[in-house]
This record gives C-alpha cells, sequence and structure tokens, in this order.
C-alpha cells in the first residue's frame, strides 16, 4: 500500500485529495528530535490535527519520532505524545527514527530507553533508517539490531522504485517498508512517498475496505513461482493460507504477471543471493 510521510500540517481537503489519488495512509511527523525552526514548531502545532484530518478521510495513520542526541530519551517521549494528543488511540503504528548522532549520541542505552518507552504505548513500533546510516553506526561499534524489541523496519532508499526489498543494513529482519522517493511536492505539500507491505497491514487489522487488495508477483516462465513484493518466494502452504485468511475478510488477492526475466527477478538488491528459485 501506498503511503506519503511529512512534517507538514494538513487540512482535510489535502487528505481527501490524496486519499483520491491512491495514497492509503499518511505517516505525520511528531518529533524532530530538536526544538529548531521550522520542524519543532509545525510538529507542535499541527501533527494531532493532521492526524485527525488523515484519519477522517480515511487514511491509515501512524506517527514517527526521533532518537536524538539531546536532551533524555523521557524527554523525546513526553514530547511525542503532547504532539500527537488524542490522536494516539488510533494510530496504526508508531516509527522511531534513527538518523540523528553527535557526539557518540544516541547511545545503545539511549536507543533501549527509549524504544522501551515507545513500545510502552501499546502500538507496534517499528524502525526506520537508511544504510549510511546504520553502516555508519555499525563501524563506530554501535548496536543497529533490536529484533526483540521493534516490530519491523522501514527504510529509506531513494530508487524511485516502490519494490520493497531488501536493505543492506536494518534495524530489525522483518523489512515491512520502504521509502523510495524523498520530498518532493503532492497536492502541494512537500511530503516523501513509500510503499509498506500489505501482508503486514493486514495483520494489524488493516483489510476490512471494500477495495482493499493484496499484490504479490507471479512469474510466468523457468519455475514459476509466487512471490511477495519484497522478493519473498510463497510456498504452497503459505500461499493457501494467505488466500483463505482473504477470503474470510473480504480481502482481493491479486497477482501481476512478470516473466522470469523481468527486473524484478534480476535485480540484487530485492534479491541479494541471485534470481530465486520456486
Amino acid at each position: 500500500m501506498k503511503f506519503l510521510d511529512t512534517w507538514i500540517g494538513n487540512d482535510r481537503a489535502w487528505c481527501k485529495a490524496v486519499k483520491a489519488d491512491g495514497w492509503g495512509g499518511l505517516i505525520q511527523g511528531a518529533f524532530s528530535g530538536g526544538l529548531a525552526a521550522p520542524l519543532a514548531p509545525e510538529m507542535a502545532a499541527h501533527c494531532e490535527s493532521s492526524l485527525r484530518n488523515a484519519r477522517q478521510e480515511g487514511l491509515i495513520t501512524a506517527a514517527y519520532t526521533n532518537a536524538a542526541p539531546w536532551r533524555t530519551p523521557q524527554f523525546w517521549l513526553d514530547t511525542t505524545v503532547d504532539n500527537i494528543g488524542g490522536e494516539l488511540q488510533h494510530l496504526s503504528f508508531i516509527v522511531v527514527d534513527h538518523e540523528l548522532m553527535e557526539a557518540g549520541r544516541p547511545t545503545n542505552q539511549d536507543m533501549s530507553t527509549f524504544i522501551g518507552l515507545l513500545k510502552a504505548l501499546g502500538k507496534p513500533l517499528i524502525g526506520y533508517s537508511g544504510d549510511w546510516f546504520l553502516g555508519m553506526r555499525a563501524a563506530n561499534g554501535f548496536n543497529t539490531r533490536w529484533d526483540n524489541a521493534l516490530d519491523g523496519y522501514w527504510y529509506a532508499r531513494y530508487d524511485n522504485n516502490p519494490l520493497i526489498g531488501q536493505p543492506t543494513w536494518s534495524m530489525h529482519p522483518r523489512i515491512v517498508g520502504k521509502q523510495y522517493k524523498n520530498s518532493h511536492p503532492v497536492q502541494g505539500k512537500a511530503v516523501d512517498a513509500n510503499e509498506f507491505d500489505d501482508v503486514w497491514l493486514g495483520e494489524l487489522g488493516h483489510h476490512e475496505e471494500d477495495d482493499m487488495a493484496l499484490l504479490f508477483i507471479g512469474r510466468q516462465g523457468e519455475g514459476g513461482g509466487i512471490f511477495s513484493l519484497d522478493g519473498n518466494h510463497i510456498n504452497g502452504k503459505r500461499w493457501a493460507a494467505i488466500n483463505k485468511a482473504a477470503k474470510a475478510k473480504g480481502i482481493k488477492v491479486e497477482v501481476e504477471k512478470l516473466s522470469a526475466d523481468d527486473d524484478f527477478f534480476q535485480d540484487k538488491t530485492t534479491f541479494p543471493s541471485g534470481p530465486p528459485s520456486a
């Protein structure tokens, strides 16, 4: 499913327009990591109302917050919760954005503390970062994985390709989303473009709309096979379970057929070990 993310406030007319354009969700910035303008005051003033506008126009809503080199994890949490306000109860998930560093902070303990505080809010929690940052953190001896604390990972790779694929570095083994295009205008506002895994969203309960569909890739020739958008092969048992669950919920299951020599199957980013077997 297509998601937008932004730190800029919106109104209901904008949310209605992007919904009509086919965007399914909005991830709104709740805390920038610091207090500087323009991000911090914009988030403080408009995060809650923007989330409410998006929800009222039928978009799935989530919020992102930043781990920072400044102040404390408790301050980060308090600011995040204050800015989200009453929309917290309606969020489908929360994102901890990990791409700020100064003078060795955030430390491993900062991250563990912040993730624990966010998890206590009772919402699914995923990480967000990019290969450049996690690679740098790892090279400097910092932890980059929180397999038992996070529920997934959303990463940035600006290749204008919505196929989710696999990052080089990740904060969690399950890749649930990809930010494939950075800041650009959509309906007059600066946003980033993202693709999120329909199966994961279904697990969160987002499959009740009549027009919602789960999209898979079917390989024609050379072994055949059904694959998820992130390149994982769906075996027969799992495929049957997906179709059974989708039918019970009234969800359409769609398979886009591609030839075996399509770039999707040759892409070493999607399939790091080479073209997949069925």
